[in-house]
C-alpha cells in the first residue's frame, strides 16, 4: 500500500502501456484490428494518465523539502497549477474536437449471411469498407467488401478479388 502511494502517478501510464503492449500482440498474431469505440476509450485514457503523471511530475516537485521553505513557492505553485487546469481544459475540448474528425463510424451488418462490421470511411462521395466480425473489441484486417461511390469489390479472407461490380442509380 505504500508502495501505491509513493508512486501513484505512475499506475496508469503503468497500465495503458501494458495493456496497449498485449493489444498490439494480440492484433499482430491474430491479424485483428481494435474497433472504434475500445480505441477511443484507450485514446482518452492515455491522456488521462498523461494528465496525473505530470499532475505527480509537479506534486513531486513542490514537496521537496528545500524548496518548501520558500514563500514565493506558494505562489508560484498556485499559478502552475492554474495553468495545469487550463491546460487540461483546453486539451480536452481540443482532443474532443478532433475525435469528431478522426471517429469512423462502425455497424455491424449481415451481408451474403455472413457478419461483417461496416466502416463509413465517407466524406463527400459514398465510402464503406466491411470487415470480419470478431467480437465487440475485435473486427478482422482484411476487407471482405470495399464500396467507392457505385462500385462495389467482395474479396474472401485471403484478400483475393470474388467478384466487382456496379450499383445502378
Amino acid at each position: 500500500m505504500k508502495t501505491i502511494k509513493k508512486f501513484w502517478g505512475i499506475i496508469p501510464i503503468a497500465i495503458y502501456i501494458v495493456v496497449k503492449l498485449i493489444l498490439l500482440i494480440v492484433e499482430k498474431t491474430q491479424n485483428l484490428v481494435l474497433r472504434a469505440i475500445p480505441q477511443s476509450i484507450l485514446l482518452y485514457f492515455a491522456i488521462f494518465s498523461v494528465f496525473v503523471f505530470i499532475l505527480y511530475l509537479i506534486h513531486l516537485f513542490f514537496s521537496l523539502e528545500q524548496i518548501k521553505k520558500y514563500k514565493f513557492m506558494q505562489v508560484l505553485r498556485f499559478i502552475i497549477f492554474f495553468i495545469y487546469g487550463l491546460g487540461i481544459v483546453g486539451a480536452l475540448w481540443v482532443c474532443i474536437f478532433i475525435s469528431g474528425f478522426v471517429y469512423k463510424p462502425e455497424d455491424v451488418v449481415f451481408e451474403n449471411g455472413i457478419k461483417m462490421v461496416s466502416v463509413d470511411s465517407s466524406y463527400i462521395d459514398l465510402s464503406e469498407d466491411y470487415y470480419q466480425h470478431v467480437n465487440f473489441l475485435f473486427r478482422g484486417k482484411q476487407v471482405l467488401k470495399e464500396i467507392r461511390e457505385n462500385t462495389y469489390w467482395i474479396y474472401d479472407v485471403n484478400g483475393d478479388l470474388i467478384e466487382t461490380g456496379t450499383y445502378e442509380n
